[in-house]
């Protein structure tokens, strides 16, 4: 195992082999940071002090971690973790560390652990293997198609392409977010707003063993705060909700004296399907898999046939309309990516039908692996209508009119907080709606409740009420 590792490392230019372990070392002081936290001086230093092999026990370290921690020609992990919590000089006696180390400091640390994990942006690569069907939410594929079938042994088409299912990622420099507790918002006014699950913060190059010639660049999301290339917006959507939005915050400025929190609540898998990013995903893949001919039948439903789509007019009644894209450059066309912005999000969806229901066997992706390219992981098994991120908004700033985002036109202007350390439901900030709609598990909303919260933006203000009430529920300690 040594020799295997320090001939990779001996492979390796030392200019480059220097930047792999500054950039491994700032990721271990924040790992570090992040799961000592609350801990006392000599608590950290006595997990700093831990053998490896227990180490690695008590926190789930990696092996790629555990290799860095240990190799003599990086940094030992006594002075990352030492310098990383900011306690050299101070190195206590071997005794007095393991004294430290008791089993309520441990459990603390596992606990951090699991926020830590739970926080990170995971625009990384995922192997084979990585994804288990049967702990994602169920409702990532598409129609009728299932993740979990009767026989275990004989798993669904789905299932077999999750499990298989290999992604490749370009990550841009997102900072961490830094994790706020709910509790520390207390008496800050706030607005909400819906989010679907895709990832934010790099580009897609690959799926499977599939490269892609243009990278889908993955702009989010709950992440779109945090992303550098949408630095000075806290959000994006259409121009008529983006001012809703910013008036509301306005006024709320106005009548409490501050800018109010945006707290988006999540939506469910299939709300990524709107955004350019799944389709873009499916059509770059096809491109490049599929055989002329069936491109050929690909682009003729997608242009002349299409899918009937359901709407409501004003009065409540349903009509059906014939969705197409005549428009449509053609698979083969690369230019076709770049179009997508341009069609409408129910020509985005038909694109992604026809490729799933007709052409999944013939060189497609299916739209449940498409799905899953483009949203971020922490968000695979995630409740509906949960929190996540805390943003501020500038309402001195309002709209920004060019939000640069290829699905929606404008933004907010504002600026990211943090990640929200507890798992709250949106409801159990909206007592009196809940009560009035008969939610009797806030942090269970039906459908229905959900959607009526995305039809126009609620505010409030975060109370000690509220508080007690998370606390009731156990959603607070």
């Amino acid at each position: 195992m040594a020799n295997r590792r320090f001939s990779r490392a001996r492979s390796i230019k030392k200019e480059d082999l220097k930047t792999q372990l500054d950039r491994r070392y700032r990721q271990v002081r924040e790992f570090f940071n992040a799961v000592t936290e609350n801990m006392t001086p000599l608590e950290k230093a006595s997990i700093a002090a831990t053998p490896v092999p227990l180490l690695g026990d008590v926190l789930g370290l990696s092996a790629d971690m555990e290799m860095y921690f240990t190799d003599p020609e990086s940094r030992t992990f006594f002075n990352v973790m030492m310098s990383g919590a900011s306690l050299i000089p101070f190195v206590p006696p071997v005794s007095a560390a393991k004294t430290a180390l008791d089993p309520k400091t441990i459990e603390n640390v596992r606990e951090n652990v699991r926020l830590f994990g739970d926080q990170r942006a995971r625009v990384e690569n995922i192997d084979a293997g990585d994804i288990d069907p049967t702990a994602i939410d169920q409702r990532f594929p598409g129609g009728n198609r299932k993740l979990v079938g009767a026989r275990p042994d004989s798993p669904p088409d789905d299932a077999r392409r999750v499990s298989g299912l290999n992604l490749r990622y370009e990550p841009r420099d997102m900072p961490e977010p830094e994790r706020l507790s709910i509790v520390d918002l207390e008496g800050r006014p706030f607005i909400v707003g819906m989010s679907d699950r895709t990832a934010a913060g790099g580009l897609l190059t690959g799926v499977n063993d599939t490269m892609f010639d243009v990278p889908v660049n993955l702009r989010g999301g709950q992440d779109y705060m945090f992303d550098p290339i949408n630095q000075g917006q806290v959000w994006a959507s259409g121009r008529t909700p983006v001012n809703r939005i910013t008036q509301l915050a306005a006024k709320i400025k106005k009548d409490l004296g501050q800018d109010p929190l945006y707290l988006p609540f999540r939506m469910t898998p299939s709300g990524g399907d709107y955004a350019t990013m799944t389709t873009e995903t499916m059509l770059e893949y096809a491109r490049k898999n599929m055989a002329p001919s069936d491109i050929r039948a690909a682009n003729k439903l997608i242009r002349n046939v299409g899918r009937p789509v359901t709407k409501k007019r004003a009065d409540g009644t349903s009509y059906t309309v014939q969705i197409k894209a005549p428009e449509f450059f053609g698979l083969e066309n690369m230019d076709s990516l770049a179009q997508t912005s341009q069609l409408s999000g129910d020509q985005r969806k038909m694109i992604q039908e026809v490729l799933d229901k007709n052409f999944r066997n013939k060189g497609s992706l299916g739209l449940t692996e498409a799905r899953l390219a483009v949203s971020d992981p922490r968000q695979f098994s995630a409740m509906d209508a949960g929190l996540q991120n805390v943003g501020l908004i500038d309402s001195a700033r309002g709209m920004v009119d060019v939000a640069g985002h290829p699905t929606y036109s404008s933004g907010i202007a504002g600026k990211g907080l943090g990640l929200l350390s507890e798992d709250i439901g949106v409801f159990e900030l909206f007592p009196d709606i809940a009560k009035a709609r008969g939610i009797l598990d806030p942090r269970l909303p039906a459908s229905r409740d959900q959607k009526s919260l995305q039809m126009s933006p609620y505010s409030g203000i975060i109370t000690e009420d509220i508080l007690r009430a998370m606390q009731d529920r156990g959603t607070l300690p």
